[in-house]
């Protein structure tokens, strides 16, 4: 019985490390730039001017007297800068924007995921890894074309329905050349987890409303990076102490194999 329990233990410690590793991938900050961004300006979140550049990516920028909030984590003077940041629509209807909206992240810190306003649609691991491609310089839209089929790529992730796209659609077919399961981009994306494909950063929605801040018109995506990593293990690190762990259990049961043959 006491070999037993000793087992056991040695078992359960393997366990512990593993879990141990994943609850460390698991921690970056997201509740803390969704707190923080939406704190800005009274609490009102980020007060903006809105224009559709040239190749039809959307230009939001922060409207003269207003504090902006962090746009650190995109490339400085190509998607982003002090006070702008440029993004895309993540419903398929043409945008309904008015000068001078507001603009709150849509985050539940309970479920850990990001949605649209009216909660219809839910932000997607490939959705949000194509746009922190784009906005940290990764991913470059040199086209009118690249921007539609990238936006479109977004728009079919978001809304359930990429499946039919994945060979007609470079931006879709080109996510199954890094993980090549349709079910594992179109899962629900949790911006507090981290995620080997996207690093230290967290994507968010980003409900728009008008001047009151009271209408919804439409949602927008939102890269922020982690303030502080955590100090994630390697994936060596991690192997190498669930090998540790599990040697001490094979180490065990050799021993306890030869103290029966001892004894015979």
């Amino acid at each position: 019985m006491k070999h037993n329990k000793q087992f056991w233990v040695l078992v359960a410690a393997v366990l512990l490390v593993v879990i141990a590793s994943g609850s460390v991938l698991a921690d970056l900050n997201a509740n803390e730039i969704y707190t923080t961004f939406n704190s800005t300006n009274d609490g009102r979140g980020f007060r903006f001017t809105y224009s559709v550049m040239p190749n039809g990516i959307v230009h939001l920028e922060t409207q003269p007297g207003f504090s902006h909030v962090n746009f650190d984590a995109y490339l400085e003077g190509s998607t982003g800068g002090q006070n702008y940041f440029t993004t895309f629509c993540v419903e398929p209807e043409i945008p309904v924007i008015k000068p001078g909206g507001w603009g709150r992240l849509n985050y539940d810190p309970v479920t850990g995921i990001s949605q649209t306003a009216n909660l219809e649609l839910v932000l997607s691991l490939g959705a949000a890894f194509l746009y922190k491609q784009y906005a940290t310089g990764d991913l470059v839209l040199s086209s009118e074309s690249d921007v539609f089929a990238f936006n479109s790529a977004i728009h079919y992730l978001m809304a359930g329905t990429a499946s039919a796209h994945w060979a007609s659609n470079t931006y879709l077919s080109d996510l199954l050349d890094w993980t090549p399961a349709i079910d594992y981009w179109t899962a629900d994306y949790k911006p507090a987890q981290y995620y080997a494909e996207i690093g230290y950063y967290s994507v968010f929605v980003m409900e728009v409303t008008d001047a009151s801040n009271t209408q919804p018109h439409q949602n927008f995506l939102y890269l922020g990076e982690a303030t502080t990593p955590p100090a994630v293990p390697e994936p060596a690190t991690v192997l190498i102490w669930s090998l540790g762990g599990m040697s001490l259990v094979g180490s065990w049961m050799r021993q306890r194999r030869l103290k029966k043959l001892a004894i015979s």
